[in-house]
């Protein structure tokens, strides 16, 4: 190997040590002015200094006998550079700006990226000034590779930023609210703004974790995480722009795309946003633009449409009014939102606006002018009209005898009034509001009346007819005398009062008619005499059952006729002296009480003997009478004969039918007989009286054929207790009978003794049941 001789060594030590110590002061000239850059605060004095630096660069390469060779020059800008870069690091709190400090992020990147940029600006034309003195050739690329690295961190940290605005919504000074939306399915579309703001947040605490990369330009990792960001973005973008179009598909007036725009707003920053955003504004102004275009073309073909409760000439003008009001309202909201990005159409919609409102203006007035031509000056004629008049097409009521025109015109100049137009001095308003409130008082009345009339049928008019002509003469100054130039504020309630009467009567005459309806509906209900018993009693206990429930049911009847004669006598006494007018109409009142009074008891009568009718017929199979029979002298007898028997069950039928024998009619209590026969006579010519009267004594008949035919099937068990039995032993003794003969006879008699045995204890014949056990035992 060769080793260079010690005397070689030692002479390029030497020499060494010589181009050091030449150095040494050269660059202790760099070293106060370079520490100063990390201490200055404006971007004026940064430049200033560094202009200051580079010269003594510049007196260093000129002056200097080791340093002045491009590569030393390139070394020296080199270590400007990494001390540019250290400066600016210290200067920057990379977790203050992830931790929310979006706005200082920006500020403070923007200023060291204005450094950077700067001292690449100053060298570029300190070169270019000293080109003439110097030839240097220095390694563009080696000088300024760190201040780019470290420019394109600053870049990330701003898109950072940037992004914390847009999607976090951080801001230290701005009070951010949730999104809200007002088109249909809003909740939706906030649900999906909150999503976009979770993966957001999730996004940058991976940032978060990793701040400590993003300034060491040295560390290669955090190209992937700033990747990994981005393309994060990137899916928020499409998602924004995909919920733009969908909430404004839903929303269906300008109103709610405005506020569309307004809540998305922050995301008009966003690049890829920012075109479908702009259509979205356009849509708005091409919205505005229509409702200008279709009022103008609806003012030109002329306003015929307005609210059914207006006039016509104040109903046309409000409307067109309205409709201009709503379109300045549109306008003032998108012009108020200044802080959109400017339409290029807009100058020429808001120029379109304009002439429309001249349009407009020219037809409100056009409207005014055609009603000041309508007025009439033959308006003292309708203030000399009765109040009142009969009605024509109503017969029996009354209607408010007005000129219509009236109304109307007074309507229009009130409603003109209200919007702001001129009223002609020939239209007495204040007169009119006295008229308007005597036809007002005068209407009520009439309504009043003719509420209280309608209230009854053609038929009840004519009772309550004298009632009705009474109230009619109390209202008869209306009619003939008062006119609309008087004030009747002070008799009106009189004359209500007298139609209150009126009402009152009929309340109490539909009232005490419900109450008696209620008790004809009880009298329905009635039952006189129920044959359910659980077992079947002897003819003493069924009578004395059947007195006992025509007792109870018509005690309830009786009362029941009472509450409806008090009922009665309360609308005879209401009526007062108008009794004596009403004629022969009282009478026919009565008598359809008595109509009713006799349809209720003929009904719960006919039911009650169809339940004895079913009784009888035993179609339940459950007798009613209980009887016995008996062995006597003259053989088998019942115990009731069959003839009581008979007679008691004819006696229930007789039983109902005299339970209404003492009822009077109503029209008999108020001495108004007119000669009709009493309910109980009534009764007993009824069809269906007749018709289940004779089904009840059929099947009576048949009970009784039923008994006799029962009675006489014992007659055949006679030898068991007519023949003597000594006199037979006897009679036997002289008899020459042979064995088989009186075989025989044994066996005959066994065999009547067997269809003995088998008879029933109890027989059921249709509603009576025959006890046999004494006679068969």
């Amino acid at each position: 190997l060769y080793i260079k001789h010690l005397k070689d060594v030692l002479e390029d030590l030497d020499k060494e040590i010589e181009i050091a110590e030449s150095n040494i002061p050269f660059l202790k000239l760099l070293v106060d002015p370079c520490f100063a850059i990390g201490t200055l605060e404006t971007a004026d004095d940064f430049c200033s200094q560094l202009i200051y630096v580079m010269h003594i660069i510049r007196f260093i390469g000129q002056d200097s006998n080791y340093l002045n060779k491009d590569e030393s020059i390139t070394k020296l800008f080199l270590y400007l550079s990494n001390e540019i870069v250290a400066c600016c690091m210290r200067g920057i709190d990379i977790d203050r700006i992830l931790a929310g400090a979006p706005r200082y992020g920006i500020e403070v990147c923007r200023m060291k990226i204005n450094c950077c940029e700067s001292y690449k600006i100053i060298y570029e034309e300190m070169l270019e000034h000293f080109k003439g003195e110097f030839t240097w050739n220095l390694d563009y690329a080696a000088i300024f590779n760190r201040i780019n690295a470290f420019l394109q961190r600053l870049n990330d940290i701003l898109e950072i930023c940037d992004a914390m605005l847009i999607f976090g919504k951080y801001a230290e000074s701005t009070a951010y609210t949730s999104y809200r939306f007002f088109c249909n399915n809003a909740e939706e579309f906030e649900r999906r703004c909150d999503q976009v703001e979770k993966i957001f947040h999730n996004a940058l605490e991976t940032i978060e974790s990793v701040g400590s990369t993003i300034l060491d330009i040295n560390n290669k990792d955090w190209y992937r995480y700033i990747g990994e960001f981005r393309e994060m973005l990137k899916s928020l973008d499409d998602i924004i722009e995909n919920l733009l179009s969908n909430v404004f598909l839903m929303s269906e007036n300008m109103e709610e795309k405005l506020n569309v725009l307004v809540t998305l707003l922050n995301f008009y920053k966003r690049e890829n946003i920012r075109e479908s955003f702009m259509r979205k504004i356009g849509e708005v102004w091409s919205m505005l633009n229509d409702e200008i275009m279709q009022l103008s073309k609806d003012i030109s073909a002329g306003i015929t449409e307005y609210p059914a409760l207006l006039p016509p000439h104040a109903g046309r003008y409000a409307v067109l009014k309205m409709r201009f009001d709503h379109l300045t309202h549109l306008r003032t909201l998108i012009v108020n939102c200044r802080f959109f990005p400017e339409y290029p159409q807009q100058e020429e919609v808001l120029a379109l606006y304009e002439a429309c409102e001249k349009q407009v203006k020219a037809a409100l007035k056009g409207f005014s002018e055609s009603w000041n031509k309508s007025i009439t000056t033959d308006m003292a004629s309708w203030y000399q009209r009765n109040l009142i008049c009969r009605s024509n097409l109503r017969p029996g009521l009354f209607e408010v005898n007005i000129e219509r025109r009236l109304l109307v015109l007074f309507d229009e100049a009130y409603y003109f009034k209200t919007l702001g137009v001129n009223v002609p001095m020939s239209l007495d308003l204040e007169k009119h509001e006295n008229t308007r409130l005597t036809f007002d008082n005068v209407l009520r009345l009439v309504l009043y009346f003719n509420g209280v009339v309608s209230s009854i049928s053609d038929k009840e008019r004519l009772f309550f007819k004298p009632m009705i002509q009474q109230t009619e003469r109390k209202l008869e100054p209306l009619r003939s005398k008062l006119t609309w130039e008087e004030d009747l504020s002070e008799f009106i309630e009189g004359y209500v009062v007298n139609v209150r009467e009126l009402l009152d009567l009929i309340e109490l005459y539909k009232r005490e008619n419900h109450k008696i309806s209620s008790l004809v509906e009880r009298i329905y209900a009635m039952i006189f005499v129920r044959l359910e018993q659980q077992h079947p009693v002897n003819m003493a206990q069924l009578m004395n059952s059947v007195a006992e429930q025509k007792k109870t049911v018509f005690t309830e009847l009786l009362e029941v006729l009472t509450e409806v004669s008090k009922n009665i006598f309360t609308v005879y006494d209401s009526l007062g002296s108008n009794i004596r007018k009403m004629g022969t109409i009282w009478e026919q009142y009565l008598h359809k009480i008595d109509k009713l009074l006799k349809a209720a008891i003929f009904t719960c009568t006919l039911n009650t003997l169809r339940g004895v009718q079913t009784s009888l017929e035993n179609a339940h199979s459950s007798p009613i009478l209980m009887i016995e029979i008996l062995l006597k002298k003259e053989g088998a007898v019942y115990e009731p004969s069959v003839e009581a028997v008979e007679q008691t069950l004819r006696c229930l039928q007789e039983e109902v039918c005299l339970t209404i024998r003492p009822v009077p009619s109503m029209a008999r209590r108020y001495q108004l007989d007119n000669g009709e026969l009493s309910f109980y006579l009534q009764l007993l010519e009824h069809p269906d009286y007749i018709q289940i009267t004779k089904s009840i004594d059929e099947t009576i008949n048949d009970t009784v054929r039923l008994l006799r035919t029962y009675q006489s099937k014992w007659n055949v068990f006679r030898p068991f207790w007519c023949v003597d039995k000594a006199a037979f032993i006897e009679r036997f003794k002289l008899t020459a009978m042979t064995s088989d003969a009186f075989q025989k006879n044994i066996e005959k008699f066994e065999e009547l003794q067997n269809q003995l045995s088998t008879q029933g204890d109890f027989v059921v014949c249709r509603s009576v049941e025959i006890d046999a056990l004494k006679l068969k035992y």
